[in-house]
C-alpha cells in the first residue's frame, strides 16, 4: 500500500465525527447556557421540574453531582464559578465552557437552543445557512 493511500485513510476514518443528540450531559450544558452558572441542587430542582425530559436520565441527585457534573467538570465542559442562587459563595456553581460543552453536538440541536450558542464549527454555520436561521458570529 502506498504511503498516500494510507493517508487517506487516515484522513477519512478522522474525519468522521460522533455527534451527540441526547443525554443527561447535553441537558446539563444546555440549561447551564439558558440560565446561567447553577449550583448542584439548582440543577436537580430543575430537572424535577422540568416535564420535557425522561424522568429515568438521571437517577439521583448523587448520581448528578458524583457522575454527570464530576465527569464534565474533568472533561472541560464545565467549570466552578459563582452561582445565581447562592452568592455568598465563590465556587458554588457550574458555569458552561460553550466551546468544549457543544463541540460535538450536532447542529440541528444546537440550533434549537435559544439563545443561540455562538459555536465556530462549519457544520453548524452551513446548518445555520441552509436553513435561513439568522446568527450574527
Amino acid at each position: 500500500m502506498s504511503a498516500s493511500k494510507a493517508a487517506v485513510e487516515v484522513i477519512n476514518v478522522a474525519s468522521r465525527k460522533h455527534l451527540v443528540t441526547g443525554g443527561p450531559c447535553l441537558w446539563v450544558s444546555k440549561l447551564l447556557h439558558e440560565k446561567g452558572v447553577l449550583s448542584s441542587n439548582r440543577i436537580w430542582e430543575e430537572y424535577l421540574k422540568d416535564q420535557s425530559v425522561e424522568k429515568d436520565l438521571i437517577k439521583s441527585k448523587s448520581y448528578l453531582k458524583n457522575k454527570i457534573l464530576y465527569q464534565m467538570h474533568l472533561q472541560g465542559k464545565i467549570d466552578q464559578g459563582k452561582a445565581i442562587d447562592m452568592t455568598q459563595y465563590n465556587k458554588s456553581g457550574w458555569a458552561l465552557n460553550t466551546k468544549v460543552a457543544f463541540k460535538n453536538i450536532a447542529p440541528d440541536i444546537l440550533a434549537q437552543i435559544e439563545p443561540l450558542p455562538v459555536v465556530t464549527r462549519k457544520d453548524y454555520k452551513e446548518y445555520l445557512r441552509n436553513n435561513n436561521i439568522p446568527y450574527d458570529f
